[in-house]
C-alpha cells in the first residue's frame, strides 16, 4: 500500500512542485493583503480536482492496470491507495492553510484568522466531496471523459445555489440566524455529508474495479 502511494507521489512529483510553488506565491500575496484567503482556498480546490485526474491519465498512458493486475495486491488495495494518496495531498494543503492562519494571527486581526480557518475547513470539505465524485467517474469513464463529467457534476450544485439566492429562497434573516451559530455547528452537517459521500464513493470505485477486465 505504501509503495502504491509512493508511486503516485513520484509520478506526480513535477506537478506537485509546480502547485506548491504557485501556492507559496499566492500565500505570500495573501499575507501581504494583495489577495484574499478565499483565492488561495479556491486554488487548493483546483489542486484537489486536478491531481487525481493527472494520476489516472499517467496510469492510462503507461498501461498501469495491466501491470498492477500481476501484483500480489487486491483491486481494493489499488483503489484504497489512490484514495489515501489524494486525501494526504488534501491534508497537506489544509496544513499549509493552517500555517497561513497562524501567520495571520500575529497581526492581531482575529476576524481575518477566523475567515482563514473557515475558508480552509470549507475548502477541505469541498475537496473531499470533489474527490468522492471524481474517483468513480475516473474508474468508470477514464480521465478524459471523467474530466468533462466532473465539471458538469460540480456545476449543477453551484447553479442551483445561484438560482436559490436569486430567487430569494434564502432571506436575509435566515442568513443572519445561520451566522449566529458556532462555526463547528455549521460545519457538522457538511462533515457528515462528506463522510457518507466518501464511503459510498470508495465502495462504488471498488465495485467498478472488480468488474474491470485488466
Amino acid at each position: 500500500m505504501t509503495g502504491l502511494i509512493l508511486k503516485d507521489a513520484l509520478v506526480l512529483k513535477k506537478s506537485l512542485k509546480s502547485y506548491l510553488l504557485l501556492l507559496a506565491v499566492y500565500a505570500v500575496l495573501t499575507v501581504t493583503g494583495l489577495f484574499s484567503i478565499s483565492f488561495v482556498a479556491a486554488f487548493l480546490e483546483v489542486i484537489a480536482m486536478m491531481l487525481p485526474m493527472s494520476a489516472f491519465a499517467f496510469d492510462e498512458q503507461a498501461h498501469w492496470d495491466r501491470y498492477a493486475a500481476a501484483l500480489p495486491l487486491s483491486r481494493r488495495d489499488l483503489v484504497a491507495a489512490r484514495y489515501l494518496f489524494t486525501l494526504l495531498v488534501l491534508l497537506c494543503a489544509a496544513a499549509f492553510g493552517a500555517a497561513m492562519c497562524a501567520v495571520l494571527s500575529f497581526s492581531g486581526d482575529w476576524d481575518a484568522v477566523t475567515e482563514c480557518g473557515m475558508s480552509i475547513a470549507a475548502t477541505l470539505l469541498v475537496g473531499v466531496l470533489a474527490l468522492s465524485v471524481s474517483m468513480p467517474l475516473n474508474y468508470r469513464l477514464g480521465p478524459e471523459r471523467a474530466r468533462i463529467a466532473l465539471y458538469v457534476t460540480l456545476l449543477l450544485p453551484v447553479a442551483a445555489l445561484f438560482v436559490s439566492i436569486k430567487g430569494e429562497l434564502w432571506s436575509g434573516s435566515q442568513v443572519t440566524r445561520l451566522e449566529e451559530l458556532p462555526p463547528l455547528l455549521l460545519l457538522l452537517p457538511y462533515l457528515l455529508l462528506v463522510g457518507v459521500a466518501l464511503a459510498v464513493s470508495f465502495a462504488v470505485s471498488c465495485g467498478i474495479m472488480a468488474e474491470k477486465d485488466c
